[in-house]
């Protein structure tokens, strides 16, 4: 759970915050805590709004070097608040019960009573919001936008497999190393698509950019293939080095993802294969039943895709 994991959002509107929180003052000087249960915390990570992430390790150990764990821990003006307890206890949850490579994993938790907090392994890299931020405009590399979206398309058929949906894919809540494995992190907003109580999928919108319509306009019951569009999406911004629809404004960003038309991606990136083109503008359908039906449908044409662009890549560079 690298720095950078709850980086800001880089563009002018902001997710909506959960309403109905404690609106306790942020307790910026509350002291660090030195251990939490059976873990030891060696230093702060970062911190988001509900939660302060520190690197840790098992009161056993004597060495720091092996401080390979992340401890999530809510902020005490929070311990009193359900729907932030309700997030940590559902990432923990859901952690617990998706096995993948690609998604992390929770280790331990204590979510019954204060302190509340979760523990995953120590993730090296960088989130791949902060990766696309500094390349600016700049798209990166085709091969290594195929490789990251079948990694993620592997974490969602995992998440699918288990009945649960992501609900909030976005580049923050992925993490690359610098070998290029991809772990979707952040499982606080996963839901069951069958789920009958939906006020926590409606208080907490997620990230607007990456939302598929049926979310952001409530028309239907979202599920894994709301999930794919947000992988559309990302992948549409890894290619072309801008997102399909980038209004500030809420309405106007809610209209466009439900009606406006998204500028071919070979128009931006004339480089972009037409098969590449074809897949993503496939995710990014408006209508769910227009898309692919769930992550394992893409997987073999992701791997295909992923296999040509790199042998392509590996020949120009010979």
């Amino acid at each position: 759970m690298a720095r950078g994991l709850r980086a800001a959002e880089p563009r002018a509107l902001r997710a909506p915050r959960i309403p109905g929180a404690v609106a306790t003052p942020r307790a910026a000087d509350s002291p660090r805590p030195d251990r939490l249960g059976p873990w030891v915390l060696v230093d702060e990570a970062g911190s988001g709004e509900f939660c302060r992430v520190f690197r840790a390790k098992p009161a056993d150990c004597s060495f720091d070097a092996l401080a390979n764990y992340a401890v999530k821990v809510l902020k005490p003006e929070y311990e009193g608040d359900a729907r932030a307890i309700g997030l940590l206890r559902r990432e923990g949850r859901v952690g617990r019960a998706i096995a993948s490579p690609h998604v992390v994993v929770v280790l331990d938790a204590q979510t019954t009573r204060a302190p509340y907090y979760l523990v995953m392994p120590w993730l090296e890299g960088r989130a791949l919001s902060t990766v696309l931020a500094e390349t600016g405009a700049a798209p990166i590399a085709t091969p290594l936008a195929l490789w990251i979206a079948r990694q993620l398309a592997e974490a969602l058929a995992a998440l699918d497999r288990a009945g649960w949906m992501h609900a909030d894919v976005k580049p923050a809540n992925v993490m690359v190393s610098q070998a290029g494995h991809a772990t979707l992190v952040d499982l606080g907003l996963a839901r069951r698509p069958m789920d009958e109580d939906q006020t926590l999928l409606r208080e907490i919108v997620g990230t607007p950019w990456y939302m598929a319509p049926e979310v952001l306009l409530s028309t239907g019951r979202p599920d894994i293939r709301s999930d794919l569009y947000s992988l559309g999406v990302m992948l549409y911004e890894m290619l072309s080095g801008r997102l399909p629809f980038d209004f500030t404004d809420t309405a106007e960003l809610i209209a466009a993802h439900r009606a406006e038309k998204v500028i071919p991606l070979r128009e931006i990136a004339p480089q972009i294969s037409s098969g590449v083109a074809q897949l993503v503008h496939g995710l990014l359908a408006k209508d769910p039943f227009r898309r692919p039906q769930s992550p394992e449908e893409i997987l073999p044409e992701l791997i295909s895709l992923e296999i040509q662009h790199f042998g392509e890549f590996v020949a120009r560079d010979a």
